[in-house]
């Protein structure tokens, strides 16, 4: 397990660099340019890559003790941590603060639930979401992804009724609406990029208790 105390590394940590490690861009509430948005994809791509290594690195010292997830591998700060298993010692520290913060776990793998609903024929891709130690995973097949795109973009509300319905996690769809025309733009272009097979979303319990720097991760599934 680590120490309570924080290392001198920990405390000389910009608060807003680790909070915001996954965010593959800062929230803007305009649509991007086509450049831009090419860009932005491979922020995200890149923002993924990070967070999965991290989470492998970690999760073989994960147990769940009375529903609650512990880190077990000895260190006396999480930057000795992130050295031993190799990491980046910010996104160690992030994904660290979001163990701390998540709900209660049924299971030794520290998943935390997960729910699922059947697609129609016509929609490709799966939709659920899952709860994970680190944080949470929201997939929508094609035809979600193209209705929660479409309203997030013009500010219908049924864009925010989808994320609802599935994920029955109000702060994870507020995060997504404080910057709806390019969250929307984002998903479109992931679902057209992946051959409209619809999205993933990431989310990190460390990132929602700053909706200010939050930003998801999109994928295409």
């Amino acid at each position: 397990m680590i120490m309570d105390f924080e290392s001198e590394w920990e405390l000389n940590e910009e608060a807003a660099e680790v909070e915001s490690l996954f965010a593959p861009e800062s929230a803007k509430s305009r649509p991007l340019s086509s450049a831009q948005l090419q860009a932005a994809i491979q922020r995200h791509r890149s923002a993924h890559a990070k967070l999965m290594k991290a989470v492998a690195a970690m999760s073989p010292h994960i147990v769940v003790r009375n529903g609650r997830p512990h880190f077990t591998l000895p260190a006396r700060s999480t930057h000795e941590a992130a050295v031993k298993l190799g990491v980046d010692p910010r996104v160690f520290s992030h994904l660290h603060k979001s163990l701390k913060r998540a709900p209660p776990l049924a299971h030794r793998s520290g998943r935390a639930g997960e729910m699922e609903w059947e697609s129609p024929a016509r929609c490709a891709g799966v939709t659920d979401f899952a709860r994970f130690w680190w944080g949470m995973r929201l997939r929508l097949d094609d035809c979600q992804a193209q209705k929660l795109a479409s309203d997030l973009k013009t500010g219908a509300a049924g864009g925010g009724l989808v994320c609802l319905f599935v994920t029955k996690t109000p702060p994870f769809c507020g995060i997504l609406a404080t910057s709806a025309a390019f969250y929307g733009n984002i998903i479109d272009w992931m679902n057209t990029r992946g051959g409209k097979q619809g999205v993933k979303i990431y989310l990190t319990y460390a990132a929602m208790a700053n909706p200010a720097l939050a930003t998801p991760i999109v994928l295409p599934q």
